[in-house]
């Protein structure tokens, strides 16, 4: 099989036009930042309908900053993209937000269920102190990074 006969991919297709910028970007990123292994995904519908695609995931970390290269092999097309930190960030920042809901729904659960049962949480003068101190620690780390973002 040579090299023009899978056309799945278009690095695989040979052409004049300037690297895109996923390529442009694997390669500024390569050697130089911390990276994943591609992480191949299959994934099959439940009901049948569209086909099977394939997906490789790749992270690099450079300068604290992630950067994610996304491939999809389908049967009726492919493509890949690269998603820059700007969209990482928003990712994560979306990711931990869903986490700490569900575990904040989670703990109220658990409270409701403890109140039925008859239990009642008992809190020492030292617990509370300690609630409060973190309380306020918190809220100056809040006004700081608020004064920060107003520069």
């Amino acid at each position: 099989m040579d090299d023009n006969s899978y056309r799945g991919h278009e690095r695989d297709v040979p052409s004049g036009n300037m690297p895109d910028e996923f390529d442009r970007m694997l390669g500024v990123l390569d050697g130089v930042s911390t990276a994943t292994q591609g992480a191949t995904v299959p994934v099959v519908p439940t009901l049948g309908i569209g086909g099977t695609r394939k997906f490789i995931i790749q992270t690099i970390r450079h300068e604290g900053k992630d950067h994610l290269f996304i491939e999809m092999i389908g049967r009726e097309r492919s493509f890949r993209e690269y998603l820059p930190p700007a969209v990482t960030d928003v990712i994560a920042r979306q990711h931990s937000a869903l986490s700490t809901r569900n575990r904040r729904a989670g703990a109220r659960r658990a409270a409701a269920t403890r109140r039925a049962q008859g239990i009642v949480p008992e809190f020492t003068p030292e617990m509370r102190a300690k609630a409060l101190k973190t309380r306020r620690a918190k809220a100056a780390k809040r006004r700081a990074r608020r004064e920060r973002r107003k520069q």
